[in-house]
């Protein structure tokens, strides 16, 4: 902006120094933000319920993992007690011989 009697602008010497500040604003700002999302990551990293693909496909396997264990467990258990169903038939059958006999 220039004035009528002079061919200088009005806010040249209030420019420069309104620049300075305002950049000077700027570079504390983007300060303040680099070291708050810094403190996030460090600290609230742990605690944020956001999922990533990464979560889900862990999640996914511990599942699948655990049900497969589950499934073992419960044939194993279920042959065991056939086995033992088995060998108290076996017994009752010779002693229902050794008693008839």
């Amino acid at each position: 902006m220039l004035d009528e009697f002079s061919k200088e602008s009005i806010w040249i010497e209030d420019f420069k120094l309104k620049v300075l500040y305002l950049l000077l604003f700027f570079c504390i700002s983007q300060l303040i933000l680099y070291i708050s999302s810094m403190i996030n990551f460090a600290v609230a990293d742990d605690i944020k319920q956001k999922k990533t693909f990464y979560d889900y496909l862990t999640l996914g396997l511990t599942y699948l993992w655990k049900k497969g264990s589950l499934k073992c467990r419960e044939l194993k258990r279920e042959k065991a007690i056939r086995e033992e169903e088995r060998e108290s038939m076996e017994l009752l059958e010779e002693n229902d011989e050794t008693e008839s006999g």
